[in-house]
């Protein structure tokens, strides 16, 4: 059920705009300019925090921070599955020219808001660390995604291989 709520998410998102902006001047590149994972920057923090060389104050505001961000992204996340639960679409089709536009209409303030809420707390996060640690963090998400372009979408292997 989760996994596929995390799904429906996952494509509404895409459909309606992808992945969080930086917001203006916020100069991060990286896994907290581009929202690390989609959606959780804070977690690919925590998950980093040896590699980033994270005190352990500064992984216990984050992990209070992260919290703070899933209660309040879980609240928008249970409204979008409300309103997706009744709806007429199809999402393994990848396909947001057939969401009906009033369902579009109504997705799309819930979209805003997590993605608000999610480049607070990136922000927040962001304040956290040292440059150091910023460019270390930038560094990391950088060799992840270039082994996922390397693996190939959303299989885990490499383009061409069944």
């Amino acid at each position: 059920m989760l996994r596929a709520a995390t799904a429906t998410f996952a494509f509404v998102l895409a459909a309606c705009g992808g992945a969080p902006n930086p917001p203006p001047g916020a100069g991060a590149v990286g896994p907290l300019a581009m929202g690390g994972p989609p959606g959780d920057p804070i977690g690919f923090l925590l998950e980093s925090r040896d590699s980033l060389y994270l005190a352990d104050s500064t992984v216990q505001q984050l992990v209070r921070l992260n919290l703070r961000l899933y209660s309040r992204n879980a609240v928008v996340q249970m409204a979008i599955d409300t309103i997706m639960r009744d709806a007429r679409f199809d999402p393994t089709q990848r396909d947001s020219t057939r969401m009906a536009p009033e369902l579009r209409a109504r997705l799309e303030p819930l979209i805003t808001l997590r993605r608000d809420q999610t480049a607070a707390a990136r922000d927040t996060a962001y304040a956290l660390l040292t440059p150091a640690q910023r460019d270390s963090a930038s560094a990391l998400f950088d060799r992840m995604a270039q082994r996922r372009r390397a693996e190939g979408p959303a299989t885990g292997r490499p383009p061409g291989r069944p």
